[in-house]
């Protein structure tokens, strides 16, 4: 669960994106963003996002 995850948002020009800072705790979601990611749990997660209900 991402609720109550402390970020730290940094804005730049018009329409680009913001880039998200996660809090350095040992959440995974944060982990993931220090370390890395890998491409199976990329994957992993594009394919919950695609097929929820599979």
């Amino acid at each position: 669960e991402t609720l109550n995850l402390k970020t730290e948002v940094h804005t730049d020009q018009v329409g680009a994106r913001p880039h998200v800072v996660l809090e350095p705790t040992d959440h995974p979601l944060a982990v993931e963003q220090r370390t890395g990611i890998a491409v199976a749990r990329v994957q992993e997660i594009a394919e919950l996002l695609l097929h929820p209900n599979a």
